[in-house]
């Protein structure tokens, strides 16, 4: 598990770096345990490696900005929606579901995404975003 968690952090940094290309708002990152604090011009963001998403996370998701890097797999879409209404909380938290080796990626934002979709739809509708991306 750890070389996958190594894995996403680095993603995470290459990731960070190329989406902050133009406003150039990065001052500084830490990598610590299992996440990458960013200091940003303006804000801390914080991006956590979870290949698979677990409790932990429901605690994380809540606090500010922050995203959420898991592994693009089922048992990882399962969680997201057995643990919906936990995850739609806080308005600037993201989920990225990755597949690092291939540099693919699709993101939600629960709380906008709570907003625009039906609930009976969701699963369907996660795993048809996730069918874009390779499954790992």
């Amino acid at each position: 598990m750890t070389d996958d968690i190594n894995t996403l952090l680095e993603w995470i940094i290459a990731y960070a770096k190329n989406k902050d290309i133009i406003k150039k708002e990065i001052k500084d990152y830490k990598i610590l345990k299992n996440y990458v604090e960013f200091e940003m011009k303006d804000k801390k963001y914080t991006y956590y490696a979870y290949p698979e998403l677990n409790d932990e996370i429901l605690d994380k998701c809540s606090e500010g900005w922050v995203t959420a890097v898991c592994l693009n797999s089922k048992k990882n879409i399962n969680f997201v929606v057995s643990n919906w209404d936990k995850l739609t909380k806080n308005n600037k938290f993201s989920l990225i579901f990755a597949h690092p080796s291939s540099n693919q990626r699709w993101i939600i934002f629960p709380y906008t995404h709570d907003k625009i979709t039906e609930r009976k739809t969701l699963k369907l509708g996660l795993e048809a975003m996730a069918a874009e991306v390779s499954m790992i």
